[in-house]
């Protein structure tokens, strides 16, 4: 895979100066992707189009200066987390250079550049930036993992505090209570399947899961899963049907191609109305077999599709019998199956139902 080069985009009026830092940073070993403007009103445009990583900028330019630069960058949302160096021979003192860092530069270095010192405070300036979007990404991890926490799991553990408060309460019979049971099981399942994604979804995010590939029966997993949702799927009288070829093999995670049907199957239930049918099916080729996990549900329209695919949300909805889900499933389901080094795809036609397609490796 080829490794992403850090885009950097150099500002200066003076074409001798860009090439300086061009040629130094160059010579310094490492490989980035340039990009040039002789003002600052073009490297605003550009970096609006290619969000570099990294912006060294000259203080006294034409149309807009350095400082304008950084404050024009600091006010767009888009712009604003671009680390900017200053650079400037005119502009040095103290006075100078706190006026640079009042504005939103981060560092600043003084002309004629000193190549070292150059290749230093770039190579640190971009780790210092990795280091950042890591922390604001693990901040984003933590706020949807207690959102989660708060929303989706105080339901179903207030549900089961209450009806065990009914149950202590009440004179039931056996059928009544065989009844309550069913309902508790199926709460405690659910409780704990939005736990198992919790958990697997965070470690995912944080590269902490690794796929353990081993050779084993597809139809097997599937008749697993469907037993696992049969209880589930009886309360709405949906037929579920596995066609799966017996004997097919891939290659590849069991816990995690157990955690994607599971999601799926689980997903098709929630949004097929009562009797409706689920089916599983695949089809092999010579290196990789494609599965798909169909339903006659309510259907999806193409700008759900997209929500759903996004990877930078948690998208979700309710179900045919007003199921709530966290969203953490798919977003689970596409992770697992990026580890497989495939991609999830979904076919719809609303009011018709749903193909949730995706291929794993065959053994």
């Amino acid at each position: 895979m080829t490794e992403k080069l850090h885009k950097l985009l150099l500002v200066d009026d003076q074409n001798s100066n860009l090439k300086i830092i061009k040629d130094t940073l160059r010579d310094s070993g490492e490989k980035y992707e340039i990009h040039f403007a002789n003002d600052g009103k073009t490297a605003y445009e550009i970096a609006l189009k290619v969000i570099p990583d990294l912006v060294i900028s000259d203080w006294e330019m034409p149309v807009m200066d350095g400082i304008q630069l950084i404050r024009l960058l600091k006010l767009n949302p888009n712009t604003r987390k671009i680390p900017v160096i200053m650079a400037t021979g005119v502009m040095t003192s103290s006075k100078n250079l706190k006026t640079a860092l009042d504005a939103g530069a981060v560092d600043y270095i003084r002309k004629p550049i000193d190549p070292m010192e150059l290749v230093a405070r770039v190579n640190s300036m971009l780790r210092l930036s990795k280091s950042y979007q890591e922390i604001l990404s693990l901040n984003t991890l933590k706020d949807r993992m207690l959102s989660v926490i708060a929303h989706d799991l105080r339901g179903p553990v207030g549900n089961l505090a209450s009806m065990i408060e009914i149950f202590l309460e009440s004179n039931m019979d056996e059928t009544l209570i065989r009844e309550f049971f069913t309902q508790v099981k199926g709460s405690i399942g659910a409780t704990y399947t939005l736990l198992e994604n919790l958990l697997a979804w965070a470690q995912s995010q944080r590269g902490f899961l690794k796929a353990e590939p081993v050779a084993f029966c597809l139809k097997n997993v599937g008749d697993e899963n469907l037993i696992l949702m049969e209880q589930i799927a009886n309360t709405k009288k949906i037929i579920m049907k596995n066609y799966i070829p017996e004997g097919l093999e891939i290659f590849a995670d069991r816990n995690m191609v157990q955690t994607i049907f599971r999601n799926l199957i689980s997903n098709a239930i929630k949004f097929t109305n009562t009797g409706g049918t689920i089916t599983l099916s695949a089809l092999a080729s010579k290196e990789w077999v494609d599965i798909c996990i169909s339903d006659t549900g309510i259907g999806i329209s193409p700008e759900n599709i997209k929500k759903i695919l996004a990877r930078d949300i948690l998208y979700t909805s309710y179900g045919t019998n007003n199921e709530k889900g966290s969203g953490l499933g798919i977003g689970l389901v596409m992770e697992l199956i990026g580890l497989h080094g495939s991609n999830l795809q979904i076919e719809s036609i609303p009011g018709k139902g749903s193909d949730f397609i995706f291929s794993l490796p065959r053994a």
